[in-house]
């Protein structure tokens, strides 16, 4: 599982977000990070399926 980065909605800081197996809904550690590990890792965040379905629409249409 890779380590991903969140950003605070109010102060944009990044943190990395760590998840461990069995429980992937949890998060088992939120640490500080630079913007430069933030500019390398994968964004982290929590979608609704109808949100879900239309990123993925929209990666697979785009030409």
């Amino acid at each position: 599982m890779p380590v991903f980065v969140r950003r605070s909605v109010v102060s944009n800081t990044p943190k990395k977000v760590i998840y461990r197996e069995p429980d992937f809904n949890i998060e088992a550690e939120i640490l500080p990070c630079t913007e430069e590990e933030a500019r390398q890792l994968p964004k982290d965040g929590i979608l609704g399926y109808g949100a879900v379905e239309i990123r993925l629409t929209t990666l697979l249409t785009r030409e």
